[in-house]
């Protein structure tokens, strides 16, 4: 408490003295400490921590109060006591974000929840009051394209389940996407965890354990797993894709003999319901080719597993879960440096990134960020000539929950 300012209410204060002094239905900080007294007489000190002349003569902890002043040695007090230590207190305003229920149909009714801030999630809260019949959509944050003869990123991890019930409380988290860098003038790509998608996920209210269904006859966890980066020239350390719900499509260099790269590989599960049965929720990026000088790395996987050129990201799949279909989890397009075309190096399903072209004197295409809310890959850059932009990001995940909500 400083004059009429209640710190106990405004910042939610405990009452056990760890914060602040609490008196009398308040907490008080920074009081003065008393004067030293002769004799056998006390004088107190000033609520918030401020020292009393008796046996204990520094100030409290985390109040800022003053020490008490000193008795005098014939009372047994040398000197003074100490200050209190400081606090520094922040209050923030933190609401989840909110969502809205959609109408489908006079049966279902549906919830999507985006990314929209957060270092790697974005989390929600969602409780359903009795057994409710859901569809379920998980997918991770696609990874992004490779700054430098990039290899397109991964999309993100699928999980999609029909029929099921849920009832309780669960946490939520939507994944964001692999962050897209520009290129300095060595020429030398940046790719590591940040160009990774993040993961999304539904866990239990307490956020201690994912959420497992049975998927086939196998127990599997309601997580997508973020979208691999794409690889990038020129050091053979990095030239690689990376590892993710689908896998990072791989750069080329030329100074191991051409030879093919290692795509990243899909890290997940059979998550993915296609209507008959459980398959993979993502694929493998694309390598590059043993021919000399083309400069082109491998597009990115997506859901749908298929390309038209190794250049192109993986198809993604259309999933209607919304009443309305749409396309998710579309590999990113790589850049290309020579041989260029810009019929090449398109994202998947057309809502994966497209990768950068140079044609040798100029860009005829800038790489793009996959598309919000899919899952998809970014597309892969080109390599040094200015001006260096950035690549494409990963395209941020989605939860979506369809549910009935009539009853029989």
């Amino acid at each position: 408490m400083v004059g009429t300012f209640n710190f106990k209410e405004n910042f939610g204060l405990p009452v056990d003295d760890t914060l602040g002094e609490f008196f009398n239905g308040n907490v008080y900080f920074a009081g003065g400490g008393s004067c030293g007294v002769s004799g056998g007489n006390d004088s107190f000190g000033g609520k918030g921590g401020g020292a009393s002349s008796g046996s204990v003569l520094n100030g409290m902890s985390n109040t800022g109060g003053g020490g008490a002043g000193s008795k005098g040695r014939s009372q047994g007090q040398e000197k003074g006591g100490d200050g209190g230590s400081g606090i520094v207190i922040i209050r923030y305003k933190y609401t989840r974000p909110q969502i809205q229920i959609q109408d489908i149909d006079s049966d279902y009714k549906y919830i999507a929840f985006p990314y929209t801030s957060g270092a790697t999630e974005t989390p929600y809260d969602i409780t359903f009051n009795e057994d409710t019949e859901c569809d379920i959509l998980v997918i991770g944050g696609g990874g992004a394209g490779g700054n430098s003869m990039g290899g397109g990123g991964g999309s993100g991890g699928v999980v999609y389940i029909v029929g099921q019930i849920m009832n309780g409380n669960y946490t939520r988290g939507v994944g964001k996407g692999g962050l897209g860098l520009s290129l300095g003038d060595d020429g030398q790509g940046t790719v590591g965890i940040a160009q990774d998608g993040s993961d999304s996920f539904i866990r239990n209210a307490g956020n201690t354990a994912d959420i497992s269904l049975d998927m086939g006859g196998t127990s599997q966890n309601l997580r997508g797993f973020g979208g691999g980066g794409g690889g990038v020239y020129f050091s053979e350390s990095y030239v690689n894709g990376r590892n993710g719900g689908s896998g990072g499509g791989c750069s080329e260099t030329n100074n191991n003999s051409y030879v093919v790269n290692t795509a990243g590989t899909s890290t997940q599960p059979d998550t993915f319901w296609n209507g008959t049965s459980f398959i993979q929720g993502g694929s493998a990026g694309n390598v590059n080719t043993t021919t000399a000088d083309d400069f082109q790395g491998g597009g990115g996987g997506g859901l749908g597993g298929v390309s038209n050129s190794y250049v192109d990201g993986k198809s993604g799949l259309p999933i209607n879960i919304t009443g309305t279909s749409a396309n998710y989890a579309g590999g990113g397009g790589a850049g290309q440096y020579s041989g260029a075309s810009t019929s090449k190096g398109l994202g998947g399903s057309s809502v994966g990134g497209v990768g950068r072209v140079w044609n040798g004197s100029s860009y005829l295409r800038e790489a793009t960020s996959g598309t919000t809310g899919t899952g998809s890959g970014g597309g892969g850059g080109s390599y040094s000539e200015d001006p260096d932009n950035v690549v494409g990001s990963g395209g941020s995940g989605i939860v979506i929950i369809r549910y009935k909500y009539t009853r029989v």
